[in-house]
């Protein structure tokens, strides 16, 4: 896949998230989930498709944010550690301000990020 793809991918999950959160359901867990990868598609676009890295791990990923998108780590790392709490711990209880935050502050952020970077 190029930078296209994971850009349409990345953009599709933005539109899921959307439609999640416009139903007012506060589905919490899934919408950490899908912010969280949507900046992972986001992340991917610019590793695996502008600088064409070959990986299919987040350790890997995660190793190469930190030396190339080093001003977005913070962000994307509080996703992707809370993101696996959502997967897998059944009594994680995220906070619904952080949520928000992670939707409207984080992702925002990561994508703009970004986004100038692939062209």
């Amino acid at each position: 896949m190029g930078t296209t793809e994971y850009l349409e991918k990345a953009r599709n999950s933005e539109k899921l998230l959307n439609t999640i959160v416009a139903l007012k359901s506060r589905n919490l867990d899934w919408e950490i989930i899908i912010t969280f990868y949507t900046s992972l598609q986001y992340v991917d676009a610019f590793l695996k498709g502008k600088l064409n890295f070959k990986y299919d791990n987040h350790k890997v990923r995660n190793d190469l944010i930190k030396k190339h998108l080093e001003k977005i780590w913070s962000e994307y790392s509080y996703l992707y550690n809370d993101g696996r709490k959502a997967r897998y711990i059944a009594e994680f209880q995220p906070n619904p301000f952080r949520v928000w935050d992670y939707e409207n502050t984080y992702l925002s952020n990561i994508k703009g990020y970004i986004i100038p970077r692939l062209e």
